[in-house]
């Protein structure tokens, strides 16, 4: 073999092994390429599932906290309607004349009653059914 002859197979080697180093650079590129896409992928998908946990615990506090001053809210129209219609009864017995039968041992008497004591008297009495029929 002539000079020229080894130089050109030498040539013809190193040209061969260049072309096979790029391609398994080339290969290799593209499993690092791969490799890290998968990875974004799932920190990404990590990443919204944990904004999608957070949004709904948020969405839960922002409803516990509405249904619980609705309910609060509820509960003191309950009241006030409570009170209004105490008042109302007030009101009415003001222009009624409440009498109540006195019993004594020689006699029965009739008497003026006080409202605000006749008042008094049914508030106590009907204020927990109001409760119960109000507030369950």
């Amino acid at each position: 073999m002539s000079l020229k002859e080894i130089i050109q197979h030498i040539l013809g080697e190193a040209e061969r092994e260049k072309t096979r180093i790029l391609q398994e650079a080339e290969k290799e590129a593209q499993r690092i390429i791969q490799e890290a896409q998968a990875k974004a992928d799932l920190a990404f998908r990590e990443f919204i599932h944990q904004q999608e946990k957070e949004i709904e615990r948020k969405q839960r506090k922002i409803l516990s906290e509405v249904s619980l001053e609705a309910k609060k809210d509820l509960a003191r129209l309950k009241e006030k309607l409570v009170l209004e219609v105490f008042i109302e009864i007030k009101e009415l017995l003001k222009k009624k004349e409440i009498k109540k039968e006195v019993i004594y041992p020689e006699r029965v008497v009739i008497e003026d009653q006080n409202p605000a004591v006749y008042l008094k008297e049914i508030y106590q009495e009907y204020l927990p059914q109001l409760a119960k029929i109000l507030f369950g």
